[in-house]
């Protein structure tokens, strides 16, 4: 196998039950969304960013489309079965990470622009370049991700 075939099979590479699923706020780790599957998922239209969407079975999941979450606690409201609360965590249990090979502020273009979005002050720069996320601000609301204008920033 050569080099390009080895490197090809990671991405063709079958994807664990759940890997890159990314749960609302307001779920506590360790939720149980099994009762999910029997209900018409009210927090789905709640949302006023529209970043939620139902999995295959019925749960839900962000999906970031333009609007990250404000955390305003629509979803954990409608929801009748407590799965969500507004009690739980007002974070979504994933991080925002910076891919430097698209960043522009690594490349050594000046851009303020996730720095900006972020409600969190989670990311930092060393001196004015080379942005980085601190994983213990970030709250995974997906708000630097729209108005990043090379699309280096990912949440998982």
């Amino acid at each position: 196998m050569d080099r390009r075939a080895f490197l090809q099979s990671f991405l063709r590479a079958p994807k664990r039950p759940g890997a890159g699923v990314i749960r609302p706020p307001y779920a506590p780790p360790g939720t149980d969304f099994s009762a999910c599957a029997h209900c018409d998922a009210p927090c789905v239209p709640a949302c006023p960013q529209g970043i939620l969407e139902r999995d295959a079975d019925g749960a839900p999941v962000v999906r970031f489309r333009g609007e990250g979450c404000t955390f305003c606690t629509a979803c954990a409201d409608a929801c009748p079965h407590g799965v969500l609360s507004p009690d739980g965590p007002a974070r979504i249990p994933a991080r925002a990470h910076i891919d430097p090979g698209r960043c522009t502020a690594w490349q050594r273009v000046l851009c303020f622009v996730c720095l900006e979005a972020c409600p969190e002050e989670a990311i930092r720069f060393k001196g004015m370049l080379e942005p980085t996320v601190l994983a213990e601000r970030c709250t995974g609301c997906g708000r630097c991700l729209a108005p990043c204008p090379t699309g280096a920033i990912r949440v998982e």
